[in-house]
């Protein structure tokens, strides 16, 4: 059974947090410009990262290869919980998500980011994998840890050229 998704503005009163909290929420419902030019979705400032793994050091090595090469880091976390918290708050524009976590696993966390963050591109990089899941848009096995900036990049690029 797959989750819902509803990405029309909340509507007014009191449960309108709620509706947020729980339901997927539209860029446009709170003002939020996702148009920018530069990056998938169009701006000129630098791409934004979530990362979703359960291993700090994987984590810290991330946030670096990703700051130094321009990329801005708006969020860790250390299962889908966290991550989809991270995820309403920064909507970001490529979240690099584990597959095995503690409380939910990166396939529960993609069909839930998929729903609060439609435009992010879903990048799974995990060593219990060989081969990219149906829901992801790309894959990297932890082995690769270099190869993940030139991915996101590849990634950008064909957003960008198809924008």
């Amino acid at each position: 059974m797959g989750l819902h998704c509803m990405v029309s503005r909340p509507p007014p009163g009191s449960w309108g947090r709620a509706w947020r909290l729980f339901g997927c929420q539209a860029a446009e419902s709170e003002g939020t410009n996702v148009e920018r030019a530069g990056s998938p979705n169009g701006r000129h400032d630098p791409p934004k990262v979530l990362i979703v793994d359960d291993n700090d050091d994987i984590l810290h090595i991330l946030r670096l290869l990703f700051e130094l090469e321009g990329y801005e880091v708006v969020g860790e976390a250390a299962n889908g919980i966290e991550a989809s918290v991270n995820a309403m708050k920064h909507q970001p524009d490529f979240i690099v998500l584990d597959y095995v976590m503690p409380r939910l696993d990166g396939e529960g966390a993609a069909e839930i980011l998929r729903c609060l963050v439609p435009d992010a591109r879903i990048v799974v990089f995990s060593a219990a994998l060989d081969r990219k899941p149906h829901w992801a848009d790309a894959f990297l096995n932890k082995d690769r840890i270099g190869e993940v900036v030139p991915l996101l990049n590849s990634l950008l690029a064909t957003s960008v050229v198809g924008s």
